[in-house]
């Protein structure tokens, strides 16, 4: 909380993001905690806060239906949850969702694969695609 009052009157938005499940403890974060944050401080700033959660470790492998971290704490506030696909699916690829239209709340055209060193990073192999 007081890392957070440091930044009011500095910044427009805040952005808190977290792992889901810390892989070397296999504990998650108390994403109840981290919403209730977001939501109590939101009105300080001008374009609020945003919560990320990367679920990578979670997605596939935690929760009654593999839906993660969000699942296994019942907390439906998190505005991004990203993940990649090869830890607990087992296969290529990798995903960015959200409730809202992420190009309007960052002002650009979020999340398109834009960038030469990006739109390569997380490509299937040739023998996979094939088969």
């Amino acid at each position: 909380m007081k890392l957070i009052e440091e930044f009011v009157g500095h910044t427009d938005r805040l952005i808190i993001v977290s792992d889901g499940v810390f892989s070397m403890r296999g504990d998650y974060a108390p994403l109840k905690d981290i919403a209730d944050l977001a939501e109590e401080y939101d009105a300080k700033f001008e374009e609020g806060i945003m919560t990320i959660v990367d679920d990578s470790h979670g997605i596939g492998a935690y929760g009654k239906t593999g839906r993660g971290t969000p699942e296994v704490t019942r907390e439906e506030r998190i505005d991004i949850i990203s993940a990649t696909l090869g830890k607990g699916l087992g296969v290529d690829g990798g995903f960015i969702v959200s409730k809202r239209n992420l190009s309007y709340s960052f002002n650009l055209p979020c999340c398109s694969q834009r960038s030469r060193h990006h739109k390569s990073a997380n490509i299937s192999f040739p023998y996979k695609a094939g088969s």
